[in-house]
């Protein structure tokens, strides 16, 4: 006889059914989503699992009775309506009380739409999640597993729904049953704060690469994010630079370079180009394979924080690289109209047969691999959509493409070598790593806040703080680590879950060779004699607050002005400043306004930066456009003009 082990995910199954295999011992690990699998293969059921064909049915649904909604009429252009619908009829099929806490009205067309899928994924053939699960519960009674085991071992298996509890208690009916954890003691739990993300994923990488050298086994080496969107950029070239061998455990299609790429182009062309999603696009390794040189990158890097493809045009199309890439870009800017999903997808793809897989950079067999299956991803999602002729917004093409980027998972490429488990904190439960760093704890991000669900007006909550406290006992040690800033400068705050840190990230300065004793790598002075001639300097004068507030930010600045009575050159400053600018931009809408907007604000503007002897640039005339629309649309709707303006 057997006994069954129910884990919370199927990795974790996978790995304890290989041991198991290996040391002989009469174990049947599953996942439930693993089990529920196993016994529709058993009793041969013919059905498809397509998450993609499931987001398909309930647009058509949305589409054929938009006629018929009066509830959520205004709603229905909203670009994630659909992907709260298609969670919604998830919860309400695991769930059918969740439809009786709704308004009658609302009950009553969710109940149409609700109907309306699950007709079109019956004459697809296709089974949702709840589906497989009610048909493996009628199978149960008769299948293999039932006669075979005679104990069930429980592991903790998250947050169950009330159909997944109807099914274990199913299962453990009439059966001896054991609650089980995965280790007796929590692991300690050591918390570190950096400076930045960067200097954060360096300090993870280097203990990595020394406990490797040691000896320790890559496979009980882990690192868990709760923030992958942000951090698998960041950490897969450092790990690449420092030889380290990873594996992203079951990544979907979002976490890898091409399907990543290919979402922030969609989003930056709605959000108008933003600097940050232009620098994920040419990141090296991780966004589309542009030929941008350093000198481009630096550009970029000191560019200000420009909107529009017109303003970044103008700021770097003067660098050939550049110039090439704001080309491309330039249409995608066409994308973004009202057109039928399969106008959408064919754009699409038109746009993306300039960067085919072999394009993409990929230093080893793996990487090709990805790109490889991130390409057959994305072509298979374009096909299905490709079916449908629905009109919709640009928005809407895209949050549908989100959704159906996040619900594909790549299958994982077999291979023998030991590699450095990447996972989400719910995957890193259970799976024994002897040490597991956990990057990015901060207050942002983790615990998730509750959400509130706009369409059952529910707030649903996350068991974020139980799975936190699973981590502790799925590893020895338990690195965690927060940066005290984002790569922007803006602050961050340290999760609440964790205590105070035990130590701070320092980057390791490059050693120097030849330092000499007046100009030391490390700001101090060493030599005895020099030291004590400073001392009987500073024991005749006072050192005051400003002269130490001078040696805390820079002691080379504090050396060369103090000891040494250098003096620095004025340099002229031949750029506006901010308040002067200020004012400038002030004082063309008081002209404008006092002589009641009829004379053009350019030539406003014009003479204005000509009187001050300043340079006008494409940038003021943008912003002092878009303000006097604005204005305009105020003042034609109220019939008054501004007297006076702040």
């Amino acid at each position: 006889m057997h006994t069954l082990c129910l884990v919370p995910h199927q990795t974790l199954a996978r790995k304890w059914r290989q041991s198991s295999l290996r040391e002989n011992q009469r174990l049947r690990p599953f996942s439930i989503s693993g089990l529920v699998s196993s016994l529709l293969k058993e009793k041969g059921a013919p059905y498809r699992e397509n998450s993609l064909l499931e987001i398909l049915a309930v647009g058509e649904g949305i589409w054929h009775h938009q006629t018929e909604l009066e509830y959520f009429q205004p709603v229905l252009q909203f670009s994630g309506f659909l992907r709260d619908l298609h969670s919604l009829f998830q919860r309400i099929a695991m769930d059918g009380s969740v439809i009786d806490r709704m308004p009658d009205a609302e009950a009553e067309e969710i109940m149409l739409l609700y109907g309306d899928y699950y007709q079109r994924l019956e004459a697809m053939g296709v089974w949702d999640q709840a589906t497989q699960l009610k048909m493996a519960m009628q199978y149960w009674p008769q299948s293999q597993l039932q006669a075979e085991i005679s104990e069930v071992e429980l592991y903790y298996l998250g947050e169950l729904n009330p159909q997944e509890e109807r099914f274990v208690r199913l299962i453990t009916a009439d059966r001896p049953t054991v609650v089980k954890g995965f280790r007796e003691t929590r692991a300690e739990i050591t918390t570190a704060v950096a400076k930045d993300p960067i200097v954060e994923i360096h300090y993870i990488a280097k203990q990595l690469k020394k406990a490797i050298l040691r000896g320790e086994n890559p496979e009980k080496l882990g690192i868990a994010l709760p923030q992958m969107d942000r951090y698998l950029p960041l950490l897969i070239p450092i790990l690449d630079e420092y030889d380290i061998p990873w594996v992203n455990q079951a990544p979907a299609l979002t976490h890898v370079p091409m399907g990543r790429a290919v979402l922030t182009l969609l989003q930056a062309t709605i959000a108008k180009w933003p600097k940050h999603m232009l620098q994920q696009l040419t990141a090296p390794g991780w966004g589309f394979p542009f030929l941008l040189g350093q000198s481009e990158r630096r550009a970029l890097k000191l560019a200000p924080p420009l909107r529009g493809l017109s303003a970044w045009q103008e700021y770097l199309g003067r660098f050939p690289g550049w110039s090439d890439v704001l080309t491309i870009l330039n249409n995608a800017k066409h994308l973004n109209k009202n057109l039928p999903l399969n106008e959408h997808v064919e754009n699409l793809n038109q746009l993306l047969a300039v960067f085919p897989p072999q394009k993409w950079p990929a230093q080893t067999g793996n990487q090709w691999a990805t790109h490889l299956q991130a390409c057959e991803g994305i072509n298979h999602i374009c096909s299905g959509f490709a079916m449908s002729s629905q009109l919709l917004s640009f928005a809407q093409f895209v949050s549908l493409l989100e959704t159906a980027f996040a619900g594909y998972r790549l299958p994982q490429a077999r291979s023998f070598v030991q590699k450095v488990s990447i996972s989400t904190l719910e995957m890193a439960i259970g799976m024994d790593f002897h040490i597991l760093y956990v990057p990015g704890m901060i207050e942002a991000v983790f615990p998730k806040a509750p959400k509130f669900d706009w369409i059952t007006k529910e707030m649903q909550t996350h068991n974020d703080q139980v799975v936190f406290e699973q981590i502790g006992y799925s590893a020895c040690q338990v690195y965690v680590s927060y940066p005290q800033g984002d790569l922007e400068g803006k602050p961050n705050m340290r999760s609440p879950i964790l205590p105070q840190a035990s130590f701070r990230i320092e980057v390791e300065q490059p050693k120097r060779g030849g330092a000499s004793k007046w100009f030391p790598s490390n700001g101090l002075l060493h030599d005895s004699s020099i030291r004590d001639v400073l001392a009987s300097f500073y024991q005749q004068r006072e050192l005051s607050v400003s002269r130490l507030n001078l040696y805390a930010d820079c002691p080379y600045r504090f050396f060369c002005s103090e000891i040494l009575k250098l003096e620095a050159d004025e340099v002229a400053d031949d750029e506006i400043t901010a308040p002067e600018e200020g004012q400038l931009i002030h004082e063309v809408l008081r002209r404008f306004w006092e002589q009641l907007g009829n004379d053009p604000i350019q030539d406003i503007l014009t003479q204005c930066y000509q009187e001050a002897e300043q340079r006008l640039t494409g940038r003021v005339r943008r912003m002092i456009e878009q303000f006097t629309q604005k204005d305009y649309a105020l003042v034609s709707a109220s019939g008054y003009r501004p007297r006076y303006l702040e």
